[in-house]
Formats: C-alpha cells, structure tokens, sequence
C-alpha cells in the first residue's frame, strides 16, 4: 500500500514538471506543400495538364483533374475560358520543396473569394490553434489578401496598406508588414479559437476591393492574384503563455514637434499613463505594438485634443479572444513654452484630395473612385488629372514645367524606406521641361502657402517638414520659411546656386529618390507680418550651369508632413553657450562668464576650442583651432540665437609657458615670462616683491601687452584690490 502512494505521488510531481508541448496536426492538411497534382500523382513533367515546367487544372490537355488537389476555391469565375493562368509553378522565392500554389486570372475576383480547406469537427479537438503559410503578393496588384482560419485573418501589408472600406466586417485582423515583393513568398500566421464540434476552414482569402472600397475591373492580371505555398497546423498546449497574453510590447507618443514622455515609463504591466503636451498640440500619434503577434490591438493611431486634454484607449485582446488588457493615456497641454501651431497649416501631410474632403473618417484617407474627376490615379491623386489642377490647401509659382502630357505631380504611397511620421500620402513634383520662372531667379520655383499675419502673432517660428531628392537630379531643392532657408544636401553642394537674400543652413542628407530626411528652419516675423513657406527649388545646378529639361526634371522633389512651431521667446533669444572645451590647458566654464584667461604648457602651438551651444540649431561661429606659436593667442566665439539677432560673445585670451593653477591663484588669474619679461593676467593691478620684502615693480594700469622686467631668480607677485592674491613667480 505504502509502494503505490508512493508511485502515485511521483506521478504527480512527474505531470507537474513535464513541459507543455504543441501539437503538430499539419497531417490534416491534404496537400498542404502544393506538391501533388492529384491523389497520389506528383506534379512533374509528362503528365496530364504539364507545360512550360508547371501544371495547369485549366489546360486544354487536362480533362480529367480541373482542380487543385484537395483544395476548393469559390468559384473560377476570375477567368475567361481560355485563361489558365493557375497553376503549381516553382518561381516562388522561399517556396518549400519543388512547387508552390499561383492564382492570376484575367477578369475580377468577387468581393471575397477563397481557396480553401476544411477539416472536420471530429478530426480536432477544441482549443487554440496556429495555422502558418507563405504567401507572395505583387506590388501592382494588391488588394486584400490574407491568410485566413475561419474569421482570424492577417493581412500581407503594413495595416496602412488597408482602408476600412476595403476590410470585410465580422474578421478579426492582425497584419503582417509585408511589402509587395511579387515572387518573394512571405511567413504570414494566424491564431483561431476552436470550440467542441467546430470545423476549421483556412486557406488563402482575396478579392477585387480596392483601398477605397470599388471593385476593380477585368485585368490581364487581376488585382487581388497571388501565390502560396507551405501550410502548416499547430494545436497550442492549453498552459502555453502565449494563450493569454494581452500585454502591448512597446508604447510610444508622438507629437510632431517632439515625443511625449509617458509618466510613469512605460512597463507592460502598466495600463495607466500620463502625458504633458507642448503647449497649442491638436494631435498626437500613437505607436503601439502587441507583445504576442497573435494578439489584436485596437486603439486609435492619432487622438485629437480639445482644449488642452486628451485621452488614448488601446484595447490588447490575447488569441483566446477572452483575456484583455486595456491601456489609457490621459493627456494635458503645458502652459507655457513653445506652441504648436501645425494646425494652422492646411493638409500638412497631404491626405486631402483636391477639395480637402476626406474620404475615410477613420483615418484610412485615399482618393476614391467617385473623385475619378478630380485627379484619382490609382491609389494616389494626379494635379494634371484633377479638374482643380491643384494640391489642396498649396500652391505653386507656375505649371509651366510640366507639359499638357506630364502629370509627375501628385500625392502617393511611394516612400522606400516609408519614414513618414504621420498619415499614408506625400507629394512628389516633378515634370519634364524646366522649374524656370519667367522674369524671376531660376532659383526661385515655389510650392507654398501663406499663413496670414492675423494668425500669427510676432515671434520665432520653427517650421520642419521630411524631403527627399532624387540621385543625380539635385539643384537647389531647400525647405523656406520667408527668407530662411535650409538646403538638403552639405554646403559644398551648392557652391554656386545659392540665392542672394536668402539666410541659409544645411542639412546635410545623402539624396535618395524616395528616402524622406527631416528638415527645419526657423524664421522671425514682426507684428503685421505673414509667414510664406514650403519649398523652393530651380534649375540651377550646384556648380552654376543650367540643367536642361528632362524626365524626370531637375530640382523635382518629394515633400511630406509640414509642420509649426511658435517658439517661447526665452527660447528663441537664448544665446547661451552650455560649455567650452579645450584641446590644451584648462578653463571652467560658467554660462554667466564671457571672459576667460587661459595659461596652456610650454611648447604649446595651437589650441582648439569646442563650443557648445545651450540650444539646439543655434549659430555658432569663431570656435576651432587658435594658433599660439607666438606665445599667445584669442578665440572669439559668437552665438546667435535662433531669432536671428539676439547675440552673444565669449572670449578666450591664451598664453603659453609659466604655470598655471598655483596656490593662491583664482581661475581667471594667470601669468606669462618670457625672456624675463613678465606679464599678468586676470586683474587691474599688481606689485611685485623680491624675497625680502623689497618692491621691484608696480603696475597700476595692466592692459593687455603691458609686462615688467626682471633679473633671474624668485619673486612674489601681489594683486591691488581689499581681496589681494599672493603667488611666486621663477624668473628662468
């Protein structure tokens, strides 16, 4: 008896440290790798529906096997009878063993079409499962192809690939991120919830919706076509984590002009925050991402602010579909400090059709079928198609570089890497003959808007926007505000094309067609003053010839995500320096002081100084090396603050040889001998002592260049003043 207790207690403890195991159940899955023609029959050549190295249901030459093998689809209405553009091929990239599954047709998908398999109720039992599978989506025919598990889904692309008016209700989505590559198949997974007697159906889910919710016509190669390969089944162990898991991984704000701190810092155990805003913010974006990828997350991405206060809701529901986690953020607005005014900027991020509508309230906003009048190209919008001919809310100096024919001029998704910060569209300007202005600089093409001076009071403004040019198109391409400019590229680029009147920086970016670089430039208005801004480009290049017209055209750009900022004016006047340092001797710095008297070693020939601005963006000019071979030498360090006229001057005098630091001595006293002629610095006056006592020199006017003569040997040197300073001084 004693022997069985004991054997059921180590049984026991034996179940309680055994380690939770997943369940591969992709035997289910009738030809899950797409390499089988029909039962038993692998795809291969010489066999009845083979051309061209792949198998085709639909060939004229199969009459016994029109389907794909243990597969359904909807239906084959998406292809004309002579179509067979279906079949098992080997051109998919990261393809498992020999074939993969292609779907392209010549005429429309439905709304939803699927291929798909079922697996009985009886073949699983209840609980949760994975079900993983490749899939390859051409960049020219996206749509809305997911993988799917009864009404789990996740999409190929990024969730900005995808409008509500294009989604299916009643599916629960998660979205991979994938970019359109064509072949390149891609890993997609979905997590579903299986009760007792319920079928599972999954397979591949597309149609012919497009992002702003129309159906696409019959193509040669039909929107929504894709291919597939590399399906796989997973039941998860009831005590796997992952089950439950409804905590965010990451969780971020962003304002525009600056990210916002959460108080506390973010912990995914935490699911309250607070945020204090800049003063003026109306808008904040979120970033958030699930700590498990089969979680949903829910939450607005951009959270509107009223009156100074705001709120975020992110809702992380775990793939049992019943554990959640919410997330709150409550948001404030500082009082002081500088202001946001990007609202003050019409379509700033160029999601507006030509008419400033909207189209999508959610946040999805694309240019819809019923705007065809009004420039709809595609997913995108064209000026020359749009009876408008105009960006909402922007104009331009003229159309004259593009011809009747050229319509370069639109709003798109064509950003590579995409490093917009807010919304799904830029702006791209280009054409095919010049940017020339008639009777103005060729320098001086504009798009641009004006905020007029009754919306603006005096002050400092930062104006930021993202800006891409083109390799090997670069002219004078330079984000404006008034007559501040900053150029996109180094100094040394635009050598011979800068415009007179113009006050100018530079960013410095490497140019890449669509990589979008941050670029900012600050501007002082008076009272009754307006601010113009935008980008200025033209056609002459940075070694001042004339480029000639072409296509694309010199000087086009790509532009998106405009914004402003009214500084606080401590901020915009503050000429402060933070620190100075040295290559060679020793100075404490302190804000307050702009004078400084510097002893540096012996032999010392050149000093640097490294100075270092209290603001960012600030000017600074006179910092850098300072030759001392002549045993001294003065850095003149000028600050100009970032509205452009408050300025502020240090000054640094060195001498080389003697010693520096001695006791007795402060940080602004110093002194030099050479050929025993000495000379002090950092006070009005000073006597100075043999070591008897005896006074062998006064000086009661010291200025710079006044020294003292004296014989070898050891002297003490006495400063004038109530607070006198004693130090010994070798006469070599």
């Amino acid at each position: 008896m004693t022997k069985k207790i004991l054997f059921a207690v180590l049984g026991m403890l034996l179940l309680t440290v055994t380690k939770a195991q997943d369940v591969d159940y992709t035997n289910l899955l009738v030809n899950n790798s797409f390499e089988y023609a029909w039962e038993g029959q692998v795809a291969q050549s010489g066999i009845e529906g083979w051309t061209s190295g792949t198998w085709r249901p639909w060939l004229s030459t199969n009459i016994n096997h029109k389907e794909f093998y243990g597969w359904n689809v909807t239906d084959w209405n998406f292809r004309s009878s002579t179509n067979t553009s279906q079949s098992l091929e080997s051109s998919g990239i990261n393809k498992d063993q020999t074939f993969n599954i292609a779907i392209f047709g010549d005429k429309k998908f439905d709304e939803i079409w699927e291929l798909y398999q079922i697996i009985d109720k009886d073949a699983l039992p209840a609980g949760i499962y994975k079900i993983e599978a490749r899939l390859a989506v051409r960049s020219d025919r996206r749509t809305t192809q997911r993988l799917f598990a009864n009404q789990r889904v996740q999409y190929y692309g990024p969730e900005t690939n995808y409008t509500k008016a294009q989604m299916t209700a009643g599916e629960t989505a998660t979205f991979a991120g994938w970019a359109a590559a064509n072949d390149e198949l891609k890993d997609m997974v979905v997590y579903t919830s299986i009760g007792e007697d319920e079928s599972l159906k999954f397979g591949i889910r597309t149609g012919g919706k497009k992002m702003d919710g129309t159906m696409a016509a019959d193509n040669g190669t039909i929107y929504g076509c894709f291919k597939a390969d590399y399906f796989r089944l997973t039941k998860l162990d009831p005590a796997n984590p992952v089950i439950t898991d409804a905590k965010l991984a990451s969780l971020s704000v962003n304002t525009g002009i600056a990210s916002c701190t959460l108080v506390p810092a973010f912990d995914p155990e935490v699911t309250t925050y607070s945020c204090q805003l800049p003063k003026g913010t109306a808008n904040v974006t979120l970033t958030f991402q699930a700590n498990f990828e089969g979680a949903t997350v829910n939450g607005a991405n951009t959270v509107t602010i009223n009156e100074g206060t705001g709120v975020s809701t992110i809702v992380v529901t775990a793939i049992d579909g019943v554990t959640a986690k919410t997330y709150t953020i409550n948001y404030s607005c500082a009082e002081n400090g500088s202001t946001d005014l990007t609202n003050l900027i019409v379509n700033n991020s160029f999601e507006y059709a030509c008419d400033g509508t909207m189209l999508d309230a959610n946040g999805d906003q694309v240019v819809d079928d019923s705007h065809a009048a009004k420039g709809k190209d595609g997913n995108g919008y064209r000026v020359k198609n749009s009876v408008e001919k105009q960006f909402y809310g922007w104009s331009v100096t003229n159309w004259d570089f593009a011809t009747a024919t050229n319509n370069s001029q639109g709003m798109n998704r064509d950003y590579s890497p995409i490093n917009k910060l807010h919304g799904s569209f830029g702006v791209w300007l280009g054409g095919d003959l010049t940017f020339k202005v008639d009777g103005l600089d060729t320098n001086s093409f504009e798009f641009y808007q004006t905020i007029d001076k009754e919306n603006l009071s005096a002050g400092t403004y930062k104006v930021q926007c993202l800006l891409a040019v083109e390799d090997g198109k670069r002219t004078s391409q330079r984000l404006f505000a008034n007559q501040s400019v900053q150029y996109h590229g180094t100094q040394a680029q635009y050598a011979s094309n800068q415009t007179a009147g113009e006050v100018a920086t530079f960013a410095g970016w490497p140019s890449g067609t669509s990589n979008l670089q941050e670029m900012k430039v600050y501007s002082t208005i008076g009272e009754e003053e307006s601010l113009k801004f935008g980008i200025r480009t033209g056609d002459i290049k940075g070694d001042g010839t004339i480029a000639a017209s072409s296509n694309p055209l010199w000087g086009w750009f790509k532009v998106d995500y405009f914004r402003l900022v009214k500084l606080d004016p401590a901020d915009a006047a503050n000429a402060d320096l933070s620190n100075i340092t040295l290559s060679a001797g020793t100075l404490t710095f302190d804000a307050a002081t702009t004078s400084y008297n510097v002893q540096l070693p012996g032999e010392t020939t050149s000093v640097t100084a490294t100075a270092t601005a209290a603001m960012e963006d600030v000017k600074v000019t006179g910092a850098g090396a300072v030759d001392v071979s002549s045993g001294s030498g003065v850095s003149t360090i000028t600050v100009t603050a970032l509205d452009g006229t408050t300025t502020k001057t240090y000054s640094i005098n060195y001498s080389v040889g003697g010693t520096t630091n001695l006791k007795g001595l402060n940080e602004n006293l110093s002194y030099r001998v050479t050929d025993r002629k000495l000379s002090v610095y950092g006070c009005n006056a000073y006597s100075v002592f043999s070591l008897s006592g005896t006074r062998v020199a006064e000086v009661k006017n010291n200025t710079d260049g006044t020294s003292v003569v004296l014989s070898q040997g050891a002297y003490i040197v006495k400063t004038a003043g109530v607070a006198p300073i004693v130090t010994k001084v070798i006469v070599k």
